[in-house]
């Protein structure tokens, strides 16, 4: 048997929280290593370093000599405020009392399930904005918020807009060097040299940002260009192991040198309505995830440390006392008397931060 405490304890409900997994469909399809923590912060401020290309040397010098001054450049601390949301749900009067019949295992056990069940629906609210806010990252180049800190999927009526600055020409077709569209014929015909294409990519981003590309995360017509087009069916059976991926109709891994994942089926319910977030001829390039260009940074929010100190404080001296910094998600449980019940809260503080806007290509391949 558990005390009440001991279920409804911060420690309790913040492992619960955290230990659930993902939940959110959308999550599954993205690279794991684009959700995972790279950095915590205190609170919700932070800065984080934008990184533009960088491909010159050191210079030669006599050996022995005095070391030479190098100014770096294109290095900018960029100031964020992180995303921060935090809501509550009631548990029912009959869950309550569940919990607090220390002589019935099995009515305990019902409100123990009760409450991990609550705890679960409740975190696909938290996973569903971290997938999202990604996606939008992804594919927008920013994240969008309306004044009642709802996401949005595009500008319109945005009050608040985190924008990693992603160039024009790594958008559409990709004029990414200024020298002429490197998608410059679709890929909807079946002639087009496609190879050609992801070969200039590939040389353009070294050029741009030094990390080359690795991921290409598609939409739902890719498949089907790639499948009919004249040059890439001689690849798409080179290998036994390419063929018999085509032959399930996926993109076989590796081609061309890159990880192709499907994202079609990457859709979020939006205040603005709901959102697929790849358009059916969108590829987004990128490099493999790493810290270098991409990080996932979470803050900290304050939390009682147990439901007792949580419940019994009866001074700001007591409340302080009973707090204690949690990164990532979180949540924790009060009792609420009119009518007697558990008000359960929950939350999270993160944000994921495109720090090299050069390394990442939003094509549209249709043109």
């Amino acid at each position: 048997m558990k005390t009440l405490g001991q279920v409804l304890g911060t420690k309790n409900l913040v492992s619960v929280i955290q230990g659930l997994g993902r939940l959110d469909p959308t999550s599954k399809l993205l690279p794991s290593e684009l959700l995972q923590a790279t950095r915590t912060v205190t609170g919700n401020r932070c800065t984080y370093t934008k990184v533009d290309a960088n491909r010159k040397t050191a210079r030669l010098a006599m050996y022995g000599s005095p070391s030479a001054r190098r100014n770096l450049k294109g290095i900018s601390e960029i100031p964020v405020t992180l995303i921060h949301t935090v809501e509550h749900i009631v548990l029912p009067m009959t869950t309550l009392m569940n919990l607090k019949d220390y002589q019935n295992e099995q009515r305990q056990k019902m409100g123990m399930q009760e409450v991990a069940r609550q705890t679960s629906d409740f975190k696909r609210y938290f996973d569903n904005l971290r997938a999202a806010a990604v996606c939008s990252a992804l594919t927008r180049g920013a994240v969008y918020f309306d004044a009642d800190g709802n996401l949005l999927s595009s500008s319109t009526n945005a009050v608040v807009t985190v924008d990693f600055g992603i160039p024009a020409g790594n958008k559409g077709q990709l004029n990414a060097l200024g020298t002429g569209d490197i998608i410059d014929a679709s890929w909807a015909s079946a002639d087009t040299d496609i190879v050609a294409q992801i070969e200039s990519l590939k040389q353009a981003a070294v050029q741009l940002s030094n990390y080359p590309i690795r991921y290409a995360l598609h939409g739902k017509n890719i498949l089907g260009y790639l499948q009919t087009n004249t040059v890439l069916k001689e690849y798409l059976t080179r290998t036994e192991e390419m063929a018999l991926q085509a032959a399930k109709n996926e993109i076989p891994s590796g081609l061309l040198g890159l990880q192709w994942l499907p994202m079609q089926e990457a859709y979020s319910e939006l205040e603005d309505g709901g959102v697929f977030w790849w358009d059916d001829d969108m590829v987004v390039f990128m490099p493999e995830p790493s810290p270098d260009w991409y990080e996932f940074i979470e803050g900290t929010y304050p939390v009682p440390v147990s439901f007792e100190l949580a419940n019994n404080a009866t001074s700001a001296v007591d409340v302080a006392h009973s707090l204690r910094e949690q990164a990532g998600m979180f949540s924790y449980a009060e009792m609420l008397t009119d009518p007697p019940s558990i008000k359960m809260v929950a939350g999270d503080t993160f944000l994921p931060v495109i720090k090299v806007p050069k390394a990442v290509f939003i094509a549209d391949v249709t043109p």
